[in-house]
């Protein structure tokens, strides 16, 4: 019989690890015990839970269990579910196996599946398991009848939103918008067909697709408006109840946490909130659409079809492997950052007792451990991520090759014509819609760069646009506290790395690059502005919003671009920043592009022209390329306007209010978006 695999329960209080476990272990044996209930039944102790308690608990649940203790060899044989004993004074849910890995229910971080090897160095040897003889014994129940097999659709369930109503008729609306997706590859093929077929003597209706074109843009402006509304119904009627809910909490909730605390995760709850409608109205769209470009492409030949659909279900097959490891991952490096900045904080509060008793050596030891550790973990992930990398462009040329392999014979053959091989390239064509914050601009720009270098297209338009003009998108923000709440003094109101700083102002625009192969736009005769040299992507994914102290992420981005481009520090002539006027970012940029150019950082030029045009969000990365490529051109290093006082502790060269003549070959253009989306372009003078 299969195993109920539960839902995910995290650990409200420091102590109710041991109630969020037996939630779990309740639900894998149909018992209904949420953690509020088990919370106010059985208050944990400020001491926490003993595994005789534990037991206790479960008989009254009428869950039969009994503690056990084993050796490190026996793991692989514990009867599983089974909570465990977990590290010094935690338990954790051990869900079920799969080979020679364990899915571990973490109540602290949620859900991991981890080698049986590497969860060895984290047990006590202790646990709780199931008593199938008393269980056989008791009446049976009605389990519910949900497995491991249908999991992975769990998170793509649109219950929420279904309820809303008239969201059905947003659906349908945002429907008939994407299927203007399909008027381009019908142009063309009418279009080439016309050409080939009657030497164009037959006149094309060029007037009745401009008018679809136009047409389907206005139809955009309206499902945005009526998008707008529901989204504003919605979060009114989320924040509402969960303002009400947040209410209803005990003084012990409130005793136990920091306003801020309070205050950030609610915010960004609500900010999630406002995004889930339109995530959840997409993905409707998404399957329908997807599923009636397939049918198009079986029309125009079953056969490339076929590929297609082979190569789309391999790369979904590795995002599904991905999932697991980037969560593996990303969990092993919080927990290991985690406690080295733990121990870090402990040496330095502790520090006249560790002199007076002369540990400082064996501090020094302990320390090591835990930079050995947390450095092999990120080298795994580093290795990991060039492994998913490949992957991905493995199949994505294997696709193209069979593609081409199958289809210039049925071109020959006259089996399809040229202007169906044309529109399948486009329906079939890479068609990728980046959601990175800030970011955005630049990692398009990057992703296409990156797609042309390995010969997987020839030509590419990248870029980004943004208009948070509504009321809803303009209150998200300033939720976060990132806008600026100068009043007065228009120069305050975004200057980045002034010691006034307090925020952003924001902007709206469009920027996009067309890029090419370099020897396809020499051969035609174009007007190279620029040239893109070197890309780094490494995210953090840490916080909603705030940079991670550590700064690993960002400083791996520009060493990434720079190494990639063949440029040395001292070969950098000017940075464009992502300089948002900040207090965390401005700051935590600074220090990072310390580190990762060393001394050439102080000699090296930067600038945020967002001074200038406020922050166009998505739409920053792509069009401060633009800025690099026009301060190529024109060989002027933009400057910083409304810094008067600069913050000490941001002490680079920031070219203040001045633009300033140079000789530049060589830029480097910053994007840091919230959530740790990290991007960097070298982009050099089109030779």
């Amino acid at each position: 019989m299969e195993h109920i695999i539960p839902e995910m329960v995290y650990q409200a209080e420091t102590n109710e690890c041991a109630l969020a476990c037996i939630s779990m272990l309740a639900e894998t044996q149909g018992v209904n015990a949420p953690l509020d209930a088990l919370r106010e039944r059985f208050p944990a102790s400020a001491h926490g839970t003993a595994l005789s308690t534990m037991c206790d608990i479960l008989s009254e649940l009428a869950i039969p269990v009994y503690p056990v203790a084993f050796d490190l060899h026996e793991l692989a044989e514990l009867p599983l579910p089974a909570i465990l004993h977990y590290g010094a004074s935690h338990y954790v849910l051990l869900a079920y196996r799969q080979g020679s890995y364990v899915c571990v229910m973490n109540p602290a971080i949620g859900e991991q599946l981890l080698p049986i090897a590497a969860l060895k160095s984290e047990i006590s040897g202790y646990a709780l398991v199931l008593d199938q003889e008393a269980k056989s014994a008791a009446p049976p129940r009605e389990k519910q009848k949900r497995t491991r097999r249908f999991r992975a659709l769990e998170c793509m369930s649109l219950k929420q939103t279904a309820a809303i109503p008239g969201i059905y008729r947003l659906m349908l609306l945002a429907f008939l918008i994407s299927l203007t997706l399909f008027i381009m590859p019908v142009m063309v093929s009418s279009a080439i067909n016309n050409v080939f077929s009657s030497g164009g003597k037959t006149e094309f209706p060029y007037f009745y697709y401009l008018l679809a074109f136009v047409v389907s843009t206005l139809l955009a402006f309206f499902v945005r408006s009526v998008t707008e509304r529901f989204i504003k119904r919605f979060v009114v009627m989320q924040s509402v109840s969960g303002f009400a809910h947040l209410l209803t909490n005990s003084l012990a909730f409130f005793e136990k946490r920091s306003p801020g605390e309070i205050f950030s995760r609610f915010s960004n709850w609500q900010m999630a909130a406002a995004q889930k409608i339109e995530l959840d109205n997409g993905l409707r769209i998404d399957w329908v659409v997807g599923v009636i470009a397939l049918g198009v492409m079986c029309y125009i030949s079953p056969l490339l079809a076929a590929v297609s659909a082979i190569g789309v279900t391999l790369m979904g097959l590795v995002s599904v492997w991905a999932i697991f490891r980037d969560r593996y991952f990303t969990q092993q490096m919080q927990v290991k950052s985690a406690e080295q900045s733990d121990f870090l904080l402990e040496t330095i509060q502790g520090f006249a007792t560790l002199k007076s008793a002369g540990l400082t050596s064996q501090r020094q030891t302990a320390f090591t451990n835990y930079v050995v550790s947390l450095f092999d973990c990120r080298q795994k992930q580093k290795i990991y991520e060039q492994v998913k990398g490949s992957l991905y462009q493995l199949i994505g040329s294997l696709e193209m090759v069979f593609f081409m392999l199958l289809a210039l014979p049925l071109l020959k053959n006259n089996s399809i014509s040229l202007g169906e091989f044309f529109a399948y390239s486009f329906v079939r064509q890479i068609f990728t819609a980046y959601i990175a914050a800030c970011a955005t601009g630049t990692i398009t720009i990057g992703d296409a760069f990156e797609l042309i270098r390995h010969g997987r297209a020839n030509m590419m338009l990248a870029g980004a646009g943004e208009s948070l003009r509504s009321d809803s998108a303009v209150w998200n923000i300033d939720v976060l506290g990132a806008l600026a709440s100068e009043q007065e003094e228009i120069a305050r109101a975004c200057c980045p790395f002034s010691l006034h700083r307090n925020g952003f102002v924001l902007s709206e625009g469009a920027a996009v690059l067309c890029l090419e192969e370099r020897e396809s736009a020499i051969a035609r005769g174009a007007t190279i502005l620029g040239e893109i040299l070197g890309y780094g992507n490494f995210s953090d994914a840490s916080d909603f919003t705030a940079p991670v102290e550590d700064k690993i992420a960002r400083v791996q981005t520009i060493r990434h671009a720079l190494q990639q481009a063949g440029v040395t520090a001292r070969e950098l002539d000017y940075i464009n920043a992502h300089g948002t006027s900040t207090p965390l970012n401005d700051l935590n940029e600074t220090e990072a592009i310390k580190i990762a150019l060393g001394e050439a950082a102080y000699t090296t030029p930067c600038s945020s022209t967002k001074s200038y045009t406020g922050h166009l969000i998505a739409a920053a990365g792509s069009f401060e390329s633009i800025v690099c490529l026009q301060a190529l051109e024109h060989q002027v290093m933009p400057a910083t306007c409304h810094l008067a006082t600069p913050d000490p502790a941001c002490d680079l060269d920031y070219i203040p209010n001045t633009h300033r003549p140079a000789v530049l070959n060589t830029t480097l253009n910053l994007s840091f978006g919230f959530g740790g989306a990290n991007a960097a372009l070298v982009i050099g003078r089109g030779k």
